[in-house]
């Protein structure tokens, strides 16, 4: 039977993953429509976390976070990839900066 304009069908996998769900959920809570989700059930569980944020990362999230050491190192982790990123774009921002007033500096420079 052909498919009916209009209908989305549901993607195929082979497994129900759950913990796939709460993770695509997690990165795609305000970026993203319920018709993008890998499944009709993350459709679904996006809408509800949603409109339950606080629930959503206090009783899906939590429970997947990494505790004790493995927490610490996850930060620790993060934190230099969220200082060199900082100061990479710093650095890009500051000759950007250099460049611009290296710029006028030369054309004013010529028109003198």
């Amino acid at each position: 039977m052909p498919e009916q304009k209009g209908k989305r069908k549901a993607k195929k996998r082979t497994r129900f993953n759950f913990i796939h769900d709460i993770e695509w959920v997690y990165n795609n809570i305000d970026v993203t429509r319920p018709t993008k989700a890998p499944s009709f059930g993350a459709g679904g569980f996006l809408l509800w976390a949603r409109e339950h944020k606080n629930e959503f990362y206090r009783s899906y999230l939590r429970p997947l976070m990494p505790a004790g050491k493995a927490l610490e190192e996850e930060l620790e982790r993060a934190d230099d990839v969220t200082v060199q990123d900082m100061v990479t774009g710093q650095i890009a921002e500051i000759r950007a900066k250099v460049e611009r007033e290296s710029a006028l500096l030369s054309s004013g420079a010529q028109t003198a």
